[in-house]
């Protein structure tokens, strides 16, 4: 391979070892690598056979000394555990490690996977047990191995612990997690959203305006639950991901007359931290932490939309069919008149009806774009329009290009 560990400092060793093989997709001249000696940069005689990633659990809510003592009893409990044995653990950030090694109890191969399973599912528990002893601390742990070792499966295991590890999220911590198969919901995967997720973020900005702290709390969990489902094999996506939700509530607020520079240094916070996190329920609680600092600012600034408006958008929201909705209309609805509610629309949202009524049309159809079976015909009439070609040509002003584009360049 020719670079030595001993040629390498602590904190570059992680990066060429781990980031750049394990997430290689991210870095260009990946296969120039020759990494025929892992094994001697892990200081192993062969390729490990299993990956453990061990998250410290509520790291992030410890002070400096206990952050210190935690990382120190984990290595001194690993230690205890695989006394005699081969392993290699690697300090991956934060609060997580990787542990590389070997069973040598039995034979590898298929025919005792079950056997390889319950030894490494014993070994979690214990090394867990071990850590409480020695400190009172949880760990989460994600395992994956391979019957058959090579280095190319070593990346593949190493790359389903993480993900498996991830599960506390969904099922909680304190717990060992294997990889299951493909298609499970712990399986690298991503999608762009689900059907009901731009139905969902609508609800969370309405609580938000109306200061519905316990609705936006609960509507949180949901839009953030979604965003991690598509998206649990894949950190970069999910921070995307995260991001993009808040930047678009925040847009909207904005929108609606909260004031700028108190949103902006709420976002800019949420940005920074989404940035910095690992952990899977540190970016999920950041992210509620989000939505409650901005519902309070609401209730501070005591900010209500005009009732007139409130009633309109909760009639759009609930129409199924948006093609016949029009100014007109709506003012009857609620019993206005056509002007004052054209220019209540302008003052209070800061878009004219035309402009909000074709955004929602565009919340509907984005959905039914990533549904390959159906036509742009059928997504138009769906998102409320009478014809393809005025679909077509509100979807470019929105998203400068043609929806087959966009499907095709988001698929």
């Amino acid at each position: 391979m020719g670079i030595k560990l001993e040629s390498l400092a602590l904190s570059n060793f992680y990066q060429i070892v781990w980031d750049i093989f394990i997430y290689g997709q991210y870095y260009s001249g990946l296969d120039k690598l020759d990494l025929e000696g892992l094994p001697d940069l892990l200081g192993l005689s062969k390729v490990p056979s299993y990956v453990f990633c061990i998250s410290i659990d509520d790291y992030n809510y410890m002070t400096e000394d206990d952050r210190y003592r935690s990382k120190n009893s984990l290595k001194e409990a690993i230690a205890q555990i695989l006394q005699g044995k081969e392993y290699s653990l690697i300090f991956a950030h934060q609060n997580c490690y990787y542990l590389n090694g070997h069973i040598t109890e039995i034979q590898l191969g298929e025919e005792n996977v079950e056997n390889y399973s319950y030894i490494l599912l014993n070994l979690a528990r214990k090394i867990r047990g071990k850590v409480k002893e020695i400190k009172e601390i949880s760990l989460t742990t994600g395992i994956d191995f391979c019957p058959y070792p090579s280095i190319q499966k070593w990346k593949e295991i190493s790359q389903h612990a993480i993900v498996a590890q991830r599960r506390k999220f969904f099922e909680g911590k304190d717990r060992d997690y294997f990889f299951l198969s493909e298609g499970s919901n712990n399986s690298p995967s991503f999608s762009l959203l689900s059907k009901s997720y731009f139905e969902v973020q609508q609800k969370l900005l309405n609580a938000i305006i109306t200061g519905d702290l316990k609705e936006a709390e609960e509507l949180s969990v949901g839009l953030v639950e979604d965003i991690f489902k598509y998206n649990i094999g894949r950190l970069f996506y999910l921070r995307i991901r995260l991001i993009e939700a808040g930047i678009l509530i925040v847009c909207n607020l904005i929108e609606l007359g909260l004031p700028e520079p108190e949103i902006f240094q709420i976002l800019t916070e949420f940005n920074e931290k989404i940035n910095s996190l690992h952990d899977f329920i540190n970016l999920a609680e950041t992210f509620y932490s989000l939505t409650r600092n901005l519902t309070e600012l609401a209730v501070k600034l005591d900010y209500k939309l005009n009732p007139i408006i409130l009633e309109i958008k909760e009639l759009v929201e609930s129409s199924e069919d948006l093609s016949d909705l029009n100014l007109n209309k709506v003012s009857r609805m609620v019993n206005a008149n056509y002007s004052y509610v054209s220019r209540l629309f302008k003052k209070e949202l800061g878009v004219s009806f035309t402009e909000y009524i074709n955004r929602e049309r565009m919340k509907r159809a984005i959905p039914l774009i990533f549904d390959k079976q159906k036509s742009i015909e059928d997504i138009a009439i769906n998102a409320g329009f009478r014809d393809t070609q005025h679909f077509e040509r509100v979807f470019k002003n929105f998203y400068n290009c043609s929806p087959l584009h966009y499907r095709k360049n988001n698929l």
